[in-house]
Protein backbone atom coordinates (compact mmCIF):
# COMPACT_ATOMS: atom_id res chain seq x y z
CA UNK A 1 0.00 0.00 0.00
CA UNK A 2 1.22 3.60 -1.34
CA UNK A 3 2.01 5.50 1.50
CA UNK A 4 1.63 9.10 -0.41
CA UNK A 5 -1.87 10.30 -1.68
CA UNK A 6 -2.74 8.93 -5.23
CA UNK A 7 -4.70 11.65 -5.96
CA UNK A 8 -3.28 14.70 -7.19
CA UNK A 9 -2.85 17.45 -4.77
CA UNK A 10 -5.38 20.29 -6.11
CA UNK A 11 -7.90 17.47 -5.58
CA UNK A 12 -6.85 16.55 -2.24
CA UNK A 13 -6.90 20.08 -1.09
CA UNK A 14 -10.82 21.01 -2.50
CA UNK A 15 -11.63 17.62 -0.55
CA UNK A 16 -9.56 18.92 2.65
CA UNK A 17 -12.05 22.41 2.70
CA UNK A 18 -15.50 20.67 3.67
CA UNK A 19 -13.94 18.32 6.15
CA UNK A 20 -13.79 19.40 9.67
CA UNK A 21 -10.66 19.65 11.59
CA UNK A 22 -11.24 16.68 13.77
CA UNK A 23 -11.91 15.09 11.20
CA UNK A 24 -8.77 15.31 9.29
CA UNK A 25 -7.66 11.86 10.21
CA UNK A 26 -10.27 10.21 8.05
CA UNK A 27 -8.70 11.51 5.13
CA UNK A 28 -6.19 8.42 4.95
CA UNK A 29 -8.78 6.25 4.79
CA UNK A 30 -10.46 8.28 2.02
CA UNK A 31 -6.97 7.86 0.54
CA UNK A 32 -7.18 3.88 0.89
CA UNK A 33 -10.23 3.15 -0.70
CA UNK A 34 -9.80 6.01 -3.56
CA UNK A 35 -6.84 3.48 -4.59
CA UNK A 36 -8.60 0.68 -4.09
CA UNK A 37 -11.64 1.60 -6.39
CA UNK A 38 -8.65 2.51 -9.18
CA UNK A 39 -6.87 -0.66 -9.03
CA UNK A 40 -10.11 -2.19 -9.22
CA UNK A 41 -11.34 -0.38 -12.18
CA UNK A 42 -8.08 -0.88 -13.63
CA UNK A 43 -7.22 -4.59 -12.92
CA UNK A 44 -10.39 -6.54 -13.21
CA UNK A 45 -9.58 -5.93 -17.15
CA UNK A 46 -5.93 -6.37 -17.99
CA UNK A 47 -5.94 -4.90 -21.36
CA UNK A 48 -2.12 -5.92 -22.94
CA UNK A 49 -1.96 -3.98 -25.85
CA UNK A 50 0.98 -1.14 -25.29
CA UNK A 51 3.92 -2.50 -27.03
CA UNK A 52 6.25 -0.19 -24.39
CA UNK A 53 8.67 -2.91 -22.30
CA UNK A 54 8.23 -0.36 -19.37
CA UNK A 55 4.43 -0.60 -19.42
CA UNK A 56 4.43 -4.45 -19.31
CA UNK A 57 6.98 -3.84 -16.57
CA UNK A 58 4.49 -1.74 -14.94
CA UNK A 59 2.00 -4.19 -14.81
CA UNK A 60 3.86 -6.99 -13.66
CA UNK A 61 5.55 -4.95 -10.75
CA UNK A 62 2.14 -3.83 -9.24
CA UNK A 63 0.58 -7.92 -9.98
CA UNK A 64 4.01 -9.23 -8.21
CA UNK A 65 4.16 -6.68 -5.09
CA UNK A 66 1.07 -5.69 -3.95
CA UNK A 67 -0.93 -8.33 -2.43
CA UNK A 68 -4.20 -6.38 -3.49
CA UNK A 69 -3.90 -6.11 -7.07
CA UNK A 70 -3.49 -9.98 -8.05
CA UNK A 71 -6.82 -11.51 -7.10
CA UNK A 72 -8.64 -8.51 -8.55
CA UNK A 73 -7.69 -9.44 -12.57
CA UNK A 74 -10.87 -11.24 -13.87
CA UNK A 75 -10.25 -11.10 -17.30
CA UNK A 76 -7.24 -10.54 -20.01
CA UNK A 77 -7.51 -8.86 -23.58
CA UNK A 78 -4.04 -9.70 -25.31
CA UNK A 79 -2.48 -7.99 -28.17
CA UNK A 80 0.30 -10.48 -29.28
CA UNK A 81 1.40 -7.93 -31.68
CA UNK A 82 1.86 -5.76 -29.06
CA UNK A 83 3.75 -7.95 -26.80
CA UNK A 84 6.13 -8.95 -29.37
CA UNK A 85 6.97 -5.85 -30.17
CA UNK A 86 7.50 -4.81 -26.15
CA UNK A 87 10.10 -8.37 -26.33
CA UNK A 88 11.33 -6.63 -29.57
CA UNK A 89 12.08 -3.29 -28.47
CA UNK A 90 13.54 -4.59 -24.92
CA UNK A 91 15.89 -6.46 -27.39
CA UNK A 92 16.96 -4.17 -28.83
CA UNK A 93 18.31 -2.48 -25.91
CA UNK A 94 20.51 -5.37 -24.53
CA UNK A 95 23.80 -6.95 -25.39
CA UNK A 96 23.45 -9.88 -27.75
CA UNK A 97 23.50 -12.76 -26.32
CA UNK A 98 22.57 -16.89 -26.41
CA UNK A 99 18.64 -16.87 -24.06
CA UNK A 100 17.69 -19.74 -23.21
CA UNK A 101 13.19 -19.76 -23.15
CA UNK A 102 12.84 -21.19 -19.28
CA UNK A 103 9.30 -20.73 -18.69
CA UNK A 104 7.68 -24.07 -18.73
CA UNK A 105 4.56 -23.52 -20.88
CA UNK A 106 7.24 -22.87 -23.78
CA UNK A 107 6.77 -25.50 -26.91
CA UNK A 108 10.01 -28.18 -26.49
CA UNK A 109 10.99 -27.41 -29.87
CA UNK A 110 10.91 -23.47 -29.13
CA UNK A 111 13.37 -24.22 -25.98
CA UNK A 112 15.38 -25.98 -28.38
CA UNK A 113 15.51 -23.38 -30.98
CA UNK A 114 16.54 -20.67 -28.78
CA UNK A 115 19.15 -22.60 -26.97
CA UNK A 116 20.96 -23.27 -30.28
CA UNK A 117 20.54 -19.87 -31.65
CA UNK A 118 19.73 -16.08 -30.46
CA UNK A 119 16.24 -14.41 -31.09
CA UNK A 120 15.89 -10.93 -31.46
CA UNK A 121 12.65 -10.81 -28.97
CA UNK A 122 13.91 -10.32 -25.59
CA UNK A 123 12.76 -13.90 -23.92
CA UNK A 124 13.70 -12.45 -20.16
CA UNK A 125 10.51 -10.21 -20.84
CA UNK A 126 8.80 -12.75 -22.25
CA UNK A 127 9.22 -15.41 -19.52
CA UNK A 128 8.45 -12.58 -16.64
CA UNK A 129 5.05 -12.16 -18.94
CA UNK A 130 4.26 -15.87 -18.82
CA UNK A 131 4.83 -16.26 -15.27
CA UNK A 132 2.84 -13.21 -14.30
CA UNK A 133 -0.11 -14.49 -15.71
CA UNK A 134 -0.06 -17.54 -14.90
CA UNK A 135 0.16 -16.53 -10.95
CA UNK A 136 -3.26 -14.69 -11.32
CA UNK A 137 -5.82 -16.85 -9.49
CA UNK A 138 -9.28 -15.46 -10.61
CA UNK A 139 -8.69 -15.33 -14.40
CA UNK A 140 -12.39 -16.39 -15.75
CA UNK A 141 -11.54 -14.95 -19.58
CA UNK A 142 -9.51 -14.42 -22.43
CA UNK A 143 -9.65 -12.23 -25.45
CA UNK A 144 -6.96 -12.34 -27.84
CA UNK A 145 -6.85 -10.29 -30.60
CA UNK A 146 -4.33 -10.65 -33.40
CA UNK A 147 -5.60 -9.34 -36.92
CA UNK A 148 -4.18 -10.15 -39.96
CA UNK A 149 -1.34 -11.79 -38.88
CA UNK A 150 2.58 -11.54 -40.64
CA UNK A 151 4.52 -14.49 -41.10
CA UNK A 152 7.67 -12.84 -39.38
CA UNK A 153 5.23 -12.57 -36.42
CA UNK A 154 4.45 -15.95 -36.51
CA UNK A 155 7.63 -18.08 -34.86
CA UNK A 156 7.12 -15.96 -31.66
CA UNK A 157 3.61 -15.36 -31.28
CA UNK A 158 2.56 -18.91 -31.77
CA UNK A 159 4.96 -20.36 -29.00
CA UNK A 160 4.03 -17.69 -26.56
CA UNK A 161 0.53 -18.02 -26.72
CA UNK A 162 1.24 -21.54 -26.86
CA UNK A 163 2.58 -21.15 -23.26
CA UNK A 164 -0.32 -19.33 -22.34
CA UNK A 165 -3.22 -22.40 -22.12
CA UNK A 166 -1.11 -24.83 -19.51
CA UNK A 167 -1.51 -21.84 -17.10
CA UNK A 168 -4.70 -20.11 -17.98
CA UNK A 169 -6.76 -22.69 -19.93
CA UNK A 170 -8.08 -24.95 -16.75
CA UNK A 171 -9.89 -22.06 -15.46
CA UNK A 172 -11.33 -20.53 -18.28
CA UNK A 173 -15.03 -19.66 -18.62
CA UNK A 174 -15.07 -17.34 -21.78
CA UNK A 175 -12.81 -17.53 -24.83
CA UNK A 176 -12.38 -14.84 -27.75
CA UNK A 177 -10.37 -15.41 -30.61
CA UNK A 178 -9.94 -12.61 -33.47
CA UNK A 179 -7.30 -13.56 -36.07
CA UNK A 180 -7.10 -14.79 -39.31
CA UNK A 181 -8.44 -18.71 -40.31
CA UNK A 182 -5.61 -20.35 -40.80
CA UNK A 183 -3.44 -18.72 -37.70
CA UNK A 184 -6.81 -19.76 -35.80
CA UNK A 185 -6.76 -23.41 -36.30
CA UNK A 186 -3.01 -23.42 -35.63
CA UNK A 187 -3.58 -21.43 -32.66
CA UNK A 188 -6.16 -24.47 -31.51
CA UNK A 189 -4.44 -27.19 -32.92
CA UNK A 190 -2.05 -26.48 -29.72
CA UNK A 191 -4.84 -25.57 -27.11
CA UNK A 192 -4.47 -27.71 -24.26
CA UNK A 193 -8.20 -29.10 -22.87
CA UNK A 194 -9.95 -26.34 -22.13
CA UNK A 195 -13.03 -27.92 -19.65
CA UNK A 196 -15.18 -25.18 -18.16
CA UNK A 197 -15.38 -23.27 -21.28
CA UNK A 198 -18.84 -21.50 -21.55
CA UNK A 199 -18.58 -18.92 -23.45
CA UNK A 200 -16.75 -19.07 -27.12
CA UNK A 201 -16.53 -16.01 -29.82
CA UNK A 202 -14.33 -16.79 -32.60
CA UNK A 203 -14.02 -14.10 -35.47
CA UNK A 204 -12.22 -15.46 -38.84
CA UNK A 205 -10.04 -12.77 -40.67
CA UNK A 206 -8.08 -13.28 -43.33
CA UNK A 207 -5.77 -15.79 -43.84
CA UNK A 208 -1.94 -14.62 -43.16
CA UNK A 209 -1.00 -16.95 -45.89
CA UNK A 210 -3.22 -16.63 -48.92
CA UNK A 211 -5.58 -13.09 -47.85
CA UNK A 212 -7.63 -12.97 -50.84
CA UNK A 213 -8.68 -17.15 -51.52
CA UNK A 214 -11.96 -18.34 -51.42
CA UNK A 215 -11.66 -22.04 -51.11
CA UNK A 216 -9.34 -22.36 -47.78
CA UNK A 217 -7.75 -25.98 -47.07
CA UNK A 218 -10.48 -28.13 -45.24
CA UNK A 219 -7.53 -29.21 -42.78
CA UNK A 220 -7.67 -25.84 -41.33
CA UNK A 221 -11.26 -26.11 -41.07
CA UNK A 222 -11.15 -29.73 -39.52
CA UNK A 223 -9.10 -28.62 -36.58
CA UNK A 224 -11.65 -25.32 -35.75
CA UNK A 225 -14.59 -27.70 -35.80
CA UNK A 226 -12.71 -30.36 -33.46
CA UNK A 227 -11.78 -27.62 -31.30
CA UNK A 228 -14.96 -26.21 -30.69
CA UNK A 229 -16.36 -30.06 -30.42
CA UNK A 230 -14.00 -30.09 -27.25
CA UNK A 231 -16.09 -27.72 -25.84
CA UNK A 232 -19.16 -29.51 -26.11
CA UNK A 233 -20.36 -30.43 -22.08
CA UNK A 234 -19.91 -26.87 -21.18
CA UNK A 235 -20.43 -24.33 -23.76
CA UNK A 236 -23.44 -22.71 -23.51
CA UNK A 237 -23.03 -19.65 -26.08
CA UNK A 238 -20.95 -19.78 -29.20
CA UNK A 239 -20.44 -16.94 -32.08
CA UNK A 240 -18.98 -16.79 -35.38
CA UNK A 241 -18.40 -14.18 -37.20
CA UNK A 242 -15.98 -13.34 -40.45
CA UNK A 243 -16.80 -11.03 -43.28
CA UNK A 244 -13.92 -12.73 -45.01
CA UNK A 245 -14.88 -14.94 -48.49
CA UNK A 246 -14.92 -18.07 -46.42
CA UNK A 247 -16.46 -21.50 -47.91
CA UNK A 248 -17.37 -23.03 -44.40
CA UNK A 249 -18.91 -26.24 -45.35
CA UNK A 250 -15.92 -28.42 -43.83
CA UNK A 251 -16.33 -26.26 -40.99
CA UNK A 252 -20.05 -26.90 -40.31
CA UNK A 253 -19.80 -30.41 -41.44
CA UNK A 254 -17.35 -31.12 -38.76
CA UNK A 255 -19.83 -29.80 -35.59
CA UNK A 256 -21.77 -32.04 -33.33
CA UNK A 257 -24.17 -31.95 -30.62
CA UNK A 258 -23.70 -29.60 -27.77
CA UNK A 259 -26.28 -30.46 -25.24
CA UNK A 260 -26.15 -26.90 -23.35
CA UNK A 261 -26.00 -24.28 -26.16
CA UNK A 262 -28.55 -21.62 -25.36
CA UNK A 263 -27.28 -19.18 -27.18
CA UNK A 264 -26.31 -18.78 -31.00
CA UNK A 265 -24.58 -15.75 -32.76
CA UNK A 266 -24.10 -16.32 -36.73
CA UNK A 267 -22.41 -13.24 -38.78
CA UNK A 268 -21.35 -14.93 -41.57
CA UNK A 269 -22.21 -14.97 -45.17
CA UNK A 270 -25.08 -17.30 -46.37
CA UNK A 271 -25.09 -17.34 -50.01
CA UNK A 272 -25.12 -20.22 -52.61
CA UNK A 273 -21.40 -19.28 -53.38
CA UNK A 274 -20.48 -19.53 -49.69
CA UNK A 275 -22.47 -22.19 -48.64
CA UNK A 276 -22.59 -24.20 -51.67
CA UNK A 277 -23.49 -27.26 -49.63
CA UNK A 278 -25.62 -26.39 -46.83
CA UNK A 279 -25.82 -29.97 -45.73
CA UNK A 280 -23.74 -29.23 -42.53
CA UNK A 281 -24.90 -25.95 -41.92
CA UNK A 282 -29.00 -27.46 -41.32
CA UNK A 283 -27.61 -30.44 -39.71
CA UNK A 284 -25.74 -28.39 -36.99
CA UNK A 285 -29.06 -25.82 -36.95
CA UNK A 286 -31.59 -28.45 -36.92
CA UNK A 287 -29.96 -30.84 -34.37
CA UNK A 288 -29.91 -27.48 -31.88
CA UNK A 289 -33.11 -25.64 -32.49
CA UNK A 290 -35.47 -26.90 -30.00
CA UNK A 291 -32.50 -25.59 -27.51
CA UNK A 292 -31.74 -22.63 -28.56
CA UNK A 293 -32.89 -19.04 -26.73
CA UNK A 294 -31.20 -16.55 -28.35
CA UNK A 295 -30.25 -16.44 -31.91
CA UNK A 296 -28.18 -13.22 -33.49
CA UNK A 297 -28.57 -14.55 -37.31
CA UNK A 298 -27.04 -11.35 -39.10
CA UNK A 299 -26.29 -12.67 -43.10
CA UNK A 300 -23.21 -10.84 -43.79
CA UNK A 301 -22.51 -9.81 -47.57
CA UNK A 302 -19.13 -9.61 -49.75
CA UNK A 303 -18.50 -6.86 -51.67
CA UNK A 304 -16.24 -8.17 -53.92
CA UNK A 305 -18.06 -10.40 -56.53
CA UNK A 306 -16.62 -7.95 -59.47
CA UNK A 307 -12.99 -10.33 -58.98
CA UNK A 308 -12.56 -12.33 -62.05
CA UNK A 309 -12.82 -15.35 -59.54
CA UNK A 310 -16.37 -14.53 -58.71
CA UNK A 311 -17.38 -13.80 -61.82
CA UNK A 312 -16.13 -17.44 -62.97
CA UNK A 313 -18.75 -18.77 -59.79
CA UNK A 314 -21.55 -17.14 -60.73
CA UNK A 315 -22.75 -19.44 -63.07
CA UNK A 316 -22.38 -22.49 -60.69
CA UNK A 317 -24.73 -20.76 -58.05
CA UNK A 318 -27.57 -22.91 -57.20
CA UNK A 319 -31.02 -21.36 -57.58
CA UNK A 320 -32.03 -19.09 -54.26
CA UNK A 321 -35.50 -20.08 -54.22
CA UNK A 322 -34.03 -24.05 -54.40
CA UNK A 323 -30.83 -23.37 -51.96
CA UNK A 324 -32.76 -21.50 -49.05
CA UNK A 325 -35.36 -24.69 -48.53
CA UNK A 326 -32.23 -26.90 -48.22
CA UNK A 327 -30.79 -24.62 -45.75
CA UNK A 328 -33.88 -24.06 -43.82
CA UNK A 329 -35.13 -27.82 -44.39
CA UNK A 330 -36.68 -29.46 -40.98
CA UNK A 331 -35.71 -26.92 -38.75
CA UNK A 332 -38.48 -25.64 -36.52
CA UNK A 333 -37.08 -23.05 -33.24
CA UNK A 334 -39.66 -23.53 -30.52
CA UNK A 335 -38.27 -21.72 -27.28
CA UNK A 336 -36.83 -18.77 -29.02
CA UNK A 337 -36.89 -16.11 -27.00
CA UNK A 338 -34.99 -13.53 -28.86
CA UNK A 339 -33.66 -13.45 -32.73
CA UNK A 340 -31.71 -10.61 -33.38
CA UNK A 341 -31.63 -9.83 -37.25
CA UNK A 342 -28.97 -7.64 -38.95
CA UNK A 343 -29.42 -5.62 -42.07
CA UNK A 344 -26.80 -5.45 -44.64
CA UNK A 345 -24.80 -2.49 -44.31
CA UNK A 346 -21.85 -3.18 -47.37
CA UNK A 347 -24.00 -2.61 -50.04
CA UNK A 348 -23.65 -4.22 -53.47
CA UNK A 349 -27.49 -6.10 -52.25
CA UNK A 350 -30.43 -4.80 -50.84
CA UNK A 351 -30.67 -4.14 -47.06
CA UNK A 352 -32.98 -7.04 -46.43
CA UNK A 353 -30.74 -10.27 -47.88
CA UNK A 354 -32.69 -13.64 -48.63
CA UNK A 355 -31.23 -15.87 -46.22
CA UNK A 356 -32.56 -13.20 -43.41
CA UNK A 357 -36.20 -13.18 -45.11
CA UNK A 358 -36.76 -16.82 -44.82
CA UNK A 359 -35.64 -17.57 -41.25
CA UNK A 360 -39.21 -15.96 -39.62
CA UNK A 361 -40.72 -18.72 -41.38
CA UNK A 362 -39.20 -21.44 -39.47
CA UNK A 363 -39.85 -19.84 -35.81
CA UNK A 364 -42.88 -20.93 -34.35
CA UNK A 365 -42.50 -19.00 -31.37
CA UNK A 366 -40.45 -15.88 -30.62
CA UNK A 367 -40.49 -13.22 -27.54
CA UNK A 368 -38.51 -10.56 -28.65
CA UNK A 369 -38.06 -9.55 -32.24
CA UNK A 370 -34.63 -7.36 -32.21
CA UNK A 371 -33.46 -5.65 -35.93
CA UNK A 372 -29.97 -4.29 -35.96
CA UNK A 373 -29.53 -1.41 -38.37
CA UNK A 374 -31.55 1.67 -39.41
CA UNK A 375 -34.98 0.96 -41.60
CA UNK A 376 -34.88 2.79 -44.13
CA UNK A 377 -38.26 1.95 -45.73
CA UNK A 378 -41.42 -0.21 -44.86
CA UNK A 379 -40.89 -2.24 -47.55
CA UNK A 380 -37.81 -3.50 -45.52
CA UNK A 381 -39.80 -4.02 -42.55
CA UNK A 382 -42.50 -6.08 -44.41
CA UNK A 383 -39.80 -8.14 -45.98
CA UNK A 384 -38.27 -9.20 -42.39
CA UNK A 385 -41.71 -9.56 -40.00
CA UNK A 386 -43.77 -10.87 -42.88
CA UNK A 387 -42.75 -14.61 -42.32
CA UNK A 388 -43.40 -14.20 -38.60
CA UNK A 389 -46.90 -14.03 -39.49
CA UNK A 390 -47.23 -16.76 -41.92
CA UNK A 391 -50.08 -19.64 -40.58
CA UNK A 392 -48.62 -21.40 -37.87
CA UNK A 393 -46.70 -19.18 -36.26
CA UNK A 394 -46.81 -16.98 -33.92
CA UNK A 395 -45.74 -13.09 -34.34
CA UNK A 396 -43.42 -11.48 -31.79
CA UNK A 397 -44.52 -9.88 -28.53
CA UNK A 398 -41.72 -7.29 -28.18
CA UNK A 399 -39.90 -5.51 -31.39
CA UNK A 400 -37.08 -3.32 -31.19
CA UNK A 401 -35.98 -1.42 -34.01
CA UNK A 402 -34.49 1.92 -34.90
CA UNK A 403 -36.16 4.16 -38.16
CA UNK A 404 -34.00 6.66 -40.05
CA UNK A 405 -37.35 9.08 -40.46
CA UNK A 406 -40.89 7.80 -38.42
CA UNK A 407 -43.81 8.54 -40.22
CA UNK A 408 -47.14 7.82 -40.05
CA UNK A 409 -47.53 5.18 -42.55
CA UNK A 410 -44.18 3.22 -41.07
CA UNK A 411 -46.44 3.39 -37.68
CA UNK A 412 -49.53 1.92 -39.21
CA UNK A 413 -47.46 -0.93 -41.35
CA UNK A 414 -46.82 -2.03 -37.69
CA UNK A 415 -49.64 -1.67 -36.36
CA UNK A 416 -51.24 -3.77 -39.01
CA UNK A 417 -48.72 -6.36 -39.73
CA UNK A 418 -48.54 -6.95 -36.01
CA UNK A 419 -51.96 -6.22 -34.41
CA UNK A 420 -51.15 -8.14 -31.47
CA UNK A 421 -47.55 -6.37 -30.27
CA UNK A 422 -47.40 -6.24 -26.92
CA UNK A 423 -44.31 -4.28 -26.69
CA UNK A 424 -42.56 -1.47 -29.14
CA UNK A 425 -38.73 -0.15 -28.53
CA UNK A 426 -38.71 2.39 -31.30
CA UNK A 427 -35.58 4.95 -31.98
CA UNK A 428 -35.57 7.21 -34.92
CA UNK A 429 -33.50 10.10 -35.68
CA UNK A 430 -36.23 12.26 -37.33
CA UNK A 431 -39.70 12.74 -37.79
CA UNK A 432 -42.08 13.49 -40.85
CA UNK A 433 -44.34 15.92 -40.53
CA UNK A 434 -46.83 16.84 -43.07
CA UNK A 435 -44.55 15.52 -45.64
CA UNK A 436 -41.58 17.05 -44.59
CA UNK A 437 -38.69 15.84 -42.33
CA UNK A 438 -37.71 17.06 -39.29
CA UNK A 439 -34.96 17.06 -36.64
Amino acid sequence: MPTSPELPTEIWLRIAEFIPDDHFSTLGTVCRLFYQVEAERKYRHLVLDDDRPAAINAHLDRIEKQSLVMPLVNSISLYPRAVRSACLRSGRSQKKSLKKANHRGWPASFRVQTAECSIPEDLDLADRLLTGLSILPNVRNLRVEWERPCAPEAPFCFPFLTALWPSLGQRLTSLSLETGLDAMSRLVENASLLPFVQVLRLTLGPNMINPDGVDEASQQQKHLASFINGTSSTLVELSISSIEHFRLCTLYNGLRLFPHLRILSLHLPFDPLHLDDPKGMNSFLRVHARIITKLSFIPTHCCKRADGLWKASLTAWPDPDAWLPQLFAGIRFNNLETLELGLNTTGGEGRVLQARRYIGAVINNLGCLKITGVLTSTEDLLFIVRPFTQKGNVPPKKVVLEVHVLCRLFLETIATILPDLETLQLTYRWIDKAGSSNE
